[in-house]
């Protein structure tokens, strides 16, 4: 999501992490350029502005793109202007903004390669130790016979 109005005057959201990549330390983020001289909230029906950004990736550490406001004035859009699905916002009373990636698009979800398969030592022994006998008994059924 772009942050388009936080409550803060400063036009700052301070958002937790620590779900997406195990940091719990706080991280700044900042309204988008043009939006934080506004006294009030974004009126979602008015919003009038397009964004165009790059296409869905994994990586957490960036984004690119650029909102033109209706006089067709261009503003660079940044991760410091992203917040992403799975973070918590904190000491911020409410933000506002609009989703540029949905559902499977989202970057925590393409970040998510699902949980890995982890086979202990003893597993992986056993699964040798079968190979060989499986091995040994097709040698001495071709020899057999």
């Amino acid at each position: 999501m772009v942050l388009l109005f936080s409550t803060d005057p400063d036009g700052i959201c301070h958002i937790e992490t620590s779900g997406l990549d195990g940091e719990s330390n706080l991280k700044q983020r900042q309204v988008v350029r043009g939006y934080t001289e506004q006294d009030s909230e974004v009126d979602p029906e008015k919003f009038s502005s397009r964004i165009e950004c790059e296409s869905p990736n994994n990586d957490l550490n960036r984004f690119r793109g650029f909102l033109e406001h209706s006089n067709k004035e261009r503003v660079g859009l940044s991760k410091e202007n992203l917040l992403l699905r799975g973070c918590t916002i904190r000491n911020t009373e409410a933000v506002m903004g609009i989703v540029v990636y949905a559902g499977h698009e989202t970057k925590a979800m393409l970040n998510n390669s699902g949980p890995r398969y982890k086979r202990s030592n003893l597993e992986r022994r056993a699964n040798t130790d079968v190979l060989c006998c499986v091995l040994l008994l097709v040698i001495m059924c071709l020899t057999g016979a």
